[in-house]
């Protein structure tokens, strides 16, 4: 997720970002959302990928290796999309439901004062 940041500089428009989000969901389907999503990712989230594969690989015994995918695999689009997918969902969740994250404790100090 690193390698998204400082790459996009330009304001989005709320609604518009909705509009397209909705179309995308209406007319692709979920692995050609996923290739659209690694399509655009940066090179370096490609390059990340693979330095992780590569790194996992030399600590596998040589017998295990036969069961994983080869490394070009993990870098197709579909398969990038996956990965990012994965990483922002966990960020979020992190983020939004873990009772020690900060922005959870914030969240649940505000509801309690708008309760009163």
């Amino acid at each position: 997720m690193a390698s998204f940041r400082g790459k996009f500089q330009e304001r989005f428009d709320a609604k518009e970002l909705q509009d397209d989000a909705g179309k995308l969901i209406r007319t692709e389907n979920e692995d050609q959302l996923f290739t659209i999503l690694g399509k655009y990712s940066p090179s370096e989230t490609k390059n990340v990928i693979l330095r992780i594969d590569q790194f996992t690989r030399i600590q596998l015994p040589k017998g295990d290796l036969k069961f994983l995918p080869v490394s070009r695999d993990r870098i197709k689009d579909e398969e990038v999309g996956k990965t990012v997918f994965s990483s922002v969902k966990r960020v979020l969740w992190r983020s939004l439901c873990d009772p020690n994250s900060d922005i959870y404790i914030k969240l649940g100090f505000i509801m309690a004062l708008v309760s009163f």
